[in-house]
């Protein structure tokens, strides 16, 4: 079975947060047998500077091949908003987790419980779920996330691109130019628009119809 590389984003501002982050990447990792091989923001690098904070996660999440996105909190985490926008540019396949049971966003019972320009997107499924139910039940809480997530992953998997062949090149460099970010053919790291394309190809990602 094919392994795909999955980001892990999510609000990263303080240890419960951090530690939260890997622990729930840990159990992606090990419960999926290794298929979901997890990149964390966190371990990207210690540099001071905040565009190259932003940079190296936007780097991250592109050469990434499916992402999950933690919206817990009163209000989803704008950064996280920002890379769940960038994979959607990319048809990337999106999980978005909630486990906090506080009732948010403007979608009433019936929706789901953040705002509702983050539903009904291609290519992504919603996982959520019960903290207090999660944690106080007996057992190992982000094993269960992880089931779930990965049984959601497998869904979107089956989805087929709606980005047509002769046009996924010209997305991949429209995307990282809107981004700010110099990659282009001959790219000297490697990070190319042609190599990104033809890894997605390659896991089948980016099948069409």
């Amino acid at each position: 079975m094919t392994s795909l590389r999955v980001y892990v984003a999510g609000p990263l501002f303080d240890l419960k947060h951090l530690d939260g982050n890997k622990r729930f990447a840990d159990a992606l990792e090990g419960r999926s047998a290794a298929r979901y091989k997890p990149i964390l923001p966190q371990l990207l690098g210690a540099s001071r500077d905040p565009i190259a904070i932003r940079n190296s996660c936007l780097r991250a999440l592109i050469a990434s091949d499916v992402a999950v996105f933690q919206l817990d909190g009163a209000e989803p985490d704008s950064g996280t908003v920002v890379e769940f926008m960038l994979a959607r540019m990319l048809d990337m396949p999106s999980i978005l987790i909630r486990t906090d049971f506080r009732v948010g966003g403007d979608q009433a019972e019936a929706g789901e419980p953040w705002n509702l320009m983050l539903s009904g997107w291609p290519r992504t499924a919603s996982v959520v779920r019960h903290a207090m139910t999660l944690w106080g039940d007996g057992q190992d809480a982000w094993s269960r996330l992880a089931d779930d997530v990965i049984d959601a992953f497998e869904g979107v998997l089956r989805e087929p691109s709606s980005i047509p062949v002769v046009d996924q090149e010209a997305v991949m460099a429209r995307a990282l130019s809107s981004c700010g970010l110099s990659l282009l053919k001959g790219a000297p790291d490697g990070f190319t628009v042609d190599r990104l394309v033809h890894a997605r190809r390659a896991k089948g990602l980016w099948l069409t119809p």
